[in-house]
């Protein structure tokens, strides 16, 4: 019994030992790990202690470029320097913008637009924080423990006087300028300060940049476009490109802009916004729980804007432009002429809708300047070229028959109003109308639409619905609405008030309605081509380009609509076009002269429409110095070339022309450039575009 206890006695100890020493291996690993931890990985895991979060830095791309409808370069990124801020933390407040403002404005100036956006609150808060005593004295010791701080501040900013604001010095409104620009950036998130930066301002700013945190020089190519063929070749149908504007910031922040991003802000770098833009590169960072930036996390690239093919062509485009300089140099000689100054045209494909030249030109006195926009914001009285769609007019309302025959005479309302065409024709019908430039066979058709007879001064039909009549039918070739042009602010035209039957024959013979130069040349296509009312349009094709510009691939290619057809029989369109032809080739016809001997047949319309002169700057009618107003005339041409298979169509305007035939020889030379380039193309012969 007793060596049976003493055994055990013995196995306990040794089972506790075990038992020990296993502890003691466990806690010694613990204790290896924590110090593992501690001292080996202790600064990894704290910075993951640390973290808050990612932060994302966009980087901006270029935009796309634009090219004619021949490859060349039209509108170019132009890279110039800007100077940006960053923001490296939320915690950045007034008085740090405000010392960083006080150090780079000693070597920076400041563009006067920048002096210009400076507002009031801007002022008062400047004053609040350089005069920080007379800013406390506004407010009462009772008040400060009556009222929150932000509004102790309010109070203090609504008694601030224009006295008070009055002492800021002009010195003091660059710095203010400057600050503006700051407080206006988003922590991490690049911020232009100034753009298009002198280069010696750069070299300024970039020996100080130790003392400037945040600031930065950056080769900025978004927002400054350069144009190869000059400032003056269609630069406003190109439009401009400016930070967004600040009455439109909203619009563009929930569709993923940066305040400070640039955008199109007319035509087409407004309408192609999209397209243009790019993908802006992104930088992502990890931060800690004081915004300092631990490390970056992932780079993902940018990708340029698309590029935008124009259906234009340049070498026409300035081919017609010399056009209307000399011919315009011309007519200004005349003494008639003394209100004449500009001149517009418009080229487009009547098959298509693809515009290839958009010209207009003023004289200023020195030099002829770019005013092509007017091509579609502008509307003048057309005169005879709109007898062709009061034609058929006529036609499809069976008021007149084709080939029908009315006596040209003079003719007098019972009113007394005399209304006449340029000379006296006697019995035509349809096609020398048109040859001979009629007013009286389109007058017939007017009173005939509202069943009005002059001799017994007895109408049938209301004024409106005749109005309403014959406008019905104009819009069918998109006279007095909207083209469809693929560009915003385009004019629709002024229609006269609805009044009488008089007016209405004015109406007829182009009058009395307004028109654009670019409506007046789809009026014309859609005779040329059959009776089709075809878009114009402007794009060609949207492309994507990679390194150096290297094509990739087409992303989108305009193909043609057409908007409407013409609901009338097409016979009626063919005897419009034989009196459009015949107005060139016709023994009587209006352009015949202008024509002969050209190695293309065409068809064309001219007309001259009496106007009064206006101010080109208020608008209001000029008067002589009897206190009456000056008479002139608006003269216009359109046209189509071939006679067969066309695929050229114009529209010329030239307001105030009172002597000559400009519209004449503008409408014949700007034909003969199109088929030159064709047939030096034709022939691989080299186009200088200078």
């Amino acid at each position: 019994m007793v060596d049976k206890k003493k055994k055990k006695k013995v196995v306990l100890p040794y089972r506790l030992n075990i038992l020990f020493l296993l502890v003691f291996l466990f806690f010694s690993f613990l204790i290896l790990r924590l110090g593992v931890i501690q001292i080996v990985q202790g600064e990894q895991f704290l910075q993951q202690v640390e973290r808050s979060g990612e932060v994302i830095v966009e980087n901006a791309v270029p935009r796309g470029k634009m090219y004619d409808r021949n490859g060349k370069l039209l509108v170019d990124n132009d890279p110039s320097y800007t100077i940006t801020y960053t923001k490296m933390s939320d915690r950045v407040n007034q008085y740090d913008t405000l010392e960083l403002a006080q150090k780079l404005i000693k070597y920076i100036d400041v563009w006067d637009y920048q002096i210009n956006r400076v507002t009031k609150r801007d002022k008062q808060d400047y004053w609040i924080l350089t005069r920080e005593e007379k800013a406390i004295a506004k407010i009462t010791e009772e008040e400060k423990s009556q009222l929150k701080n932000d509004e102790v501040y309010k109070t203090i900013i609504e008694r601030i006087t224009e006295e008070d604001l009055q002492e800021i010095t002009s010195d003091e409104l660059k710095l203010i300028a400057i600050k503006r620009e700051l407080d206006f950036g988003y922590a991490y998130a690049p911020q232009p300060i100034k753009n298009n930066v002198p280069y010696h301002e750069v070299a300024r700013v970039s020996e100080h940049l130790e003392e400037l945190p945040g600031i930065d020089i950056e080769m900025n190519s978004e927002g400054t476009r350069s144009y190869p063929y000059g400032n003056q070749v269609l630069k406003s149908f190109f439009g401009k490109v400016k930070e967004i504007p600040q009455e439109e910031l909203q619009y563009y922040e929930v569709r993923g802009y940066a305040r400070n991003d640039y955008v199109g802000v007319s035509f087409l770098e407004e309408h192609y916004e999209d397209v243009l833009r790019g993908q802006k590169g992104k930088e992502i960072f990890v931060i800690d729980k004081s915004g300092k930036i631990l490390e970056k996390k992932e780079t993902i690239q940018g990708k340029r804007g698309l590029d935008l093919v124009l259906t234009l062509d340049i070498d026409l485009q300035l081919a017609v432009e010399q056009v209307l300089d000399e011919e315009l140099t011309k007519g200004m000689a005349y003494d008639k002429n003394k209100f004449m100054d500009s001149g517009y045209v418009v080229m487009m494909n009547p098959q298509t809708g693809e515009i290839l030249a958009l010209a207009g030109r003023v004289y200023d006195g020195n030099n002829f300047q770019d005013v092509a926009l007017g091509t579609i914001t502008k509307a003048f009285e057309m005169g005879s070229t709109v007898k062709g769609a009061t034609l058929l007019t006529g036609f499809e309302t069976g008021v007149v028959r084709a080939g029908e025959k009315i006596y040209d005479a003079p003719i007098k309302f019972p009113d007394g109003t005399p209304k006449k065409s340029w000379k006296n024709m006697g019995l035509i019908n349809d096609f020398s109308a048109l040859e001979m430039s009629s007013n009286v066979y389109m007058y017939e058709i007017a009173m005939r639409i509202a069943d009005y007879n002059i001799n017994t001064n007895v109408q049938k039909v209301s004024n409106a619905e005749a109005y309403n009549t014959m406008r019905k039918q104009f819009h069918q070739f998109g006279l007095g609405i909207k083209t469809g042009i693929d560009l915003p602010m385009e004019a629709t035209g002024y229609e006269g008030p609805v009044t009488n039957v008089t007016k209405l024959v004015d109406f007829a013979i182009g009058q009395y309605d307004t028109y654009t130069p670019l409506q007046m040349a789809q009026y014309v296509s859609t005779i040329a081509n059959g009776g089709y009312r075809l878009k114009p349009y402007l794009v060609k094709e949207i492309k994507e380009s990679g390194a150096n510009d290297a094509f990739e691939k087409i992303v989108h290619q305009t193909t043609p609509t057409v908007l409407n057809k013409i609901e009338m029989d097409e016979e009626y369109i063919k005897r419009v076009q034989h009196g459009f032809w015949l107005v060139v080739n016709g023994k009587q016809g209006t352009a015949n002269y202008y024509f002969k001997g050209k190695q293309y047949d065409s068809a064309a319309k001219t007309g001259t429409a009496e106007v009064f002169v206006r101010d080109k700057l208020d608008g209001y009618y000029i008067r002589n110095t009897s206190g009456d107003l000056i008479e002139s005339v608006n003269a216009t041409m359109i046209g189509y070339a071939p006679f067969e298979n066309p695929e050229i169509a114009y529209a010329v305007v030239v307001p105030y022309a009172d002597d000559g035939a400009v519209n004449k020889y503008i409408g014949s030379r700007i034909l003969d450039v199109y088929f030159e380039l064709k047939e030096k193309r034709a022939e691989s012969i080299p186009v200088s575009s200078e």
